[in-house]
């Protein structure tokens, strides 16, 4: 067994690190990882990238605040591929992390006035993903949209413009 001050180095280092994996069927070179993401995440400082087993990434930074803005943000698209993070825990062993599901936000567009509610874009999200949020948003005029953020897996095509309604209310 290690003595925390042994290893106290090591986890204050990776504290300071993001896990990704970029989703592509092309590897891409770390230095162009490099230029490319410090240009979209505004050059946080002290950007490095790490490659470990399995295409995992590690993003190192100096700033925890950078780094939880990045999560906050992501998922992100880099090269038109998806690039999924996770923040590092020091329990996990980084190629058993999962990176095939990613949160996104999906507007619920042309409902009927009665099925704009927070509880019918649950419902209707619920039957085609796992939900983890729901919102209303309203434009000026009056226009209200329902907002959905869903986790869908990135092996999957996305699905666009689905029927939705009942015989009952005629909107089959």
């Amino acid at each position: 067994m290690y003595h925390e001050e042994e290893v106290v180095e090591g986890v204050n280092s990776y504290k300071r690190s993001i896990l990704g994996k970029i989703i592509s069927d092309k590897h891409v070179h770390i230095s162009s990882i490099q230029t490319g993401i410090s240009a979209i995440w505004g050059s946080p400082s002290g950007l490095r990238i790490q490659e470990t087993e399995g295409n995992v990434l590690n993003f190192y930074m100096d700033n925890l605040d950078d780094q939880e803005k990045i999560i906050q943000r992501s998922p992100w698209i880099f090269r038109n591929s998806w690039l999924i993070l996770q923040p590092w825990d020091k329990i996990t062993n980084p190629q058993s992390y999962n990176f095939d599901y990613v949160p996104i936000w999906i507007q619920l567009w042309g409902l009927p006035h009665h099925c704009q509610t927070k509880i019918m874009g649950k419902s209707i999200g619920n039957r085609l993903w796992k939900v983890t949020k729901y919102e209303l948003y309203k434009y000026s005029g009056k226009k209200i949209i329902v907002k959905i953020q869903v986790e869908i897996n990135v092996k999957n095509p996305i699905i666009s413009g689905i029927h939705i309604g009942n015989t009952i209310d005629g909107t089959n």
